[in-house]
């Protein structure tokens, strides 16, 4: 659709799930695009198959532009989630979406109850990293190496302190009852992550980047902007609003906590914090990426992906 089409009389509905989480009983959520501004709860109508009629009880901006639209006011749509009323009956297939004298029919979708264990994420950030395939052949061979199912960002990566722990119990323990009766969430600080010598030899050098002596200059370390920054992980079945570094709303009176970093350490990679590691000693001083034996593991994986090319970077 042309900018110059929307009017901002429009509403792009993404999803619509029957919710069933929330301890005050079931409602449908649907996730939509639209002028927040011209968005009024009374605008609206929900009708099942049977012809039962719902209204909407809330609109809430999730986008993280606001409803302010972002500096100048420049995001003229924002994501938007519009939850009906409780209701006790048996859901339709798809409902009727009205929004005064305009209406949609879409299907309702129901949320997964059942889980394999673990932990997991979806991020597309490798869209963005175009061939910085040094940095991430790091993240993709320490998260093979680890015991943990997670997926995350590709410059982040999760340190479990013990070696003899893993991060999935240490999560489970957490988030257990007599530990943390209220925990809905585990917040975990940020540490930047960098190489006392560059990853990548400036100017580029194949054969010197394949000694991979740089993975035993990996240094730990607190950078003072990232000190209030803060990445967690969280439990799907109390997370009602989950945001890029928190949860904005919980279902019930659930509520974030610490994971201290004596146990489990965020660290990430960003390329401003590659270098800087060099003006700084270790936050966690037993920390090791990768053993020796995994680094000539990681020197062989090389040699029988590109042979005897020589590939380019960057």
């Amino acid at each position: 659709m042309s900018p110059d089409l929307i009017t901002g009389e429009e509403l792009l509905v993404y999803y619509a799930f029957y919710e069933t989480r929330d301890p005050a009983g079931p409602r449908i959520r649907i996730i939509a695009t639209g002028d927040c501004h011209k968005m009024k709860e009374e605008q609206f109508l929900v009708v099942l198959a049977d012809g039962k009629t719902l209204y909407i009880d809330r609109i809430y901006v999730i986008g993280t532009a606001g409803c302010a639209g972002g500096p100048g006011g420049h995001c003229k749509m924002q994501e938007m989630e519009l939850s009906t009323n409780i209701f006790w009956e048996k859901p339709s297939q798809k409902i009727t979406i009205f929004r005064q004298q305009s209406f949609a029919r879409v299907k309702l979708h129901r949320i997964h109850t059942n889980y394999i264990p673990g932990i997991t994420s979806c991020n597309s950030t490798p869209l963005y990293w175009y061939n910085d395939w040094p940095r991430l052949l790091i993240f993709i061979e320490y998260w093979r190496k680890t015991d943990y199912t997670v997926v995350h960002d590709v410059d982040e990566i999760f340190y479990v302190r013990n070696k003899s722990d893993n991060l999935l119990d240490i999560v489970h323990r957490y988030f257990s009852t007599a530990e943390n009766p209220n925990a809905g969430a585990l917040k975990l600080q940020h540490s930047a992550l960098g190489f006392k010598e560059p990853i990548a030899p400036n100017p580029w050098n194949f054969g010197k980047f394949q000694e991979l002596n740089f993975l035993k200059s990996a240094v730990p370390f607190l950078k003072e902007s990232y000190e209030d920054k803060i990445k967690y992980i969280y439990e799907t079945r109390f997370a009602r609003i989950p945001n890029m570094h928190l949860i904005r709303e919980f279902f019930g009176d659930k509520q974030t906590v610490a994971l201290p970093d004596t146990q489990v350490a965020y660290l990430e990679m960003r390329n401003e914090d590659l270098d800087q590691a060099r003006n700084h000693t270790s936050r966690f001083p037993e920390f090791e990426l990768f053993t020796d034996s995994e680094i000539q593991t990681l020197r062989q994986s090389l040699k029988d992906i590109f042979g005897d090319d020589n590939p380019p970077f960057r």
